[in-house]
């Protein structure tokens, strides 16, 4: 969730900046760059236990992954289209609130990872990022 909390302090800085400035252009160019990010959103799965999850599995991993990324990026489209404070500012509030969507995908995962490792007997497992983004060399 590291890097989802990165990009949704980055969408607060985006509305604190157009609450300040009220400059469109921009804001526009902002969630344009911050929709870039979330469109390169990846599973890292070459941590463990990710590593031995069947493909089928992670096909299913990757499914759910589009979906939250739609829902962030057509959440995003509307606030870059809003030029009303009051709407843009539900809408962020609303995006804010659930981490861009994908607060929902890293609980669904995490407990999927936990499950089969109960199940197929395997060492507790140390924390890690699920999510990366997808230019980056983490």
């Amino acid at each position: 969730m590291k890097l989802i909390n990165e990009l949704v302090q980055e969408l607060i800085d985006i509305s604190q900046d157009f609450q300040a400035d009220n400059d469109l252009e921009a804001r526009n160019l902002n969630l344009d760059l911050l929709i870039h990010q979330v469109e390169n959103i990846q599973i890292d799965f070459s941590k463990h236990p990710l590593d031995n999850i069947p493909e089928e599995v992670k096909r299913v991993f990757n499914n759910l992954l589009k979906r939250h990324i739609y829902k962030a990026k057509c959440g995003l489209i509307a606030l870059k289209d809003t030029t009303n404070k009051r709407k843009y500012n539900a809408v962020a509030r609303t995006l804010v609130a659930k981490k861009l969507f994908f607060s929902a995908l890293n609980r669904t995962m995490t407990r999927n990872i936990e499950g089969y490792a109960d199940r197929n007997k395997l060492t507790h497992v140390e924390e890690f990022q699920i999510l990366t983004g997808g230019m980056e060399n983490e």
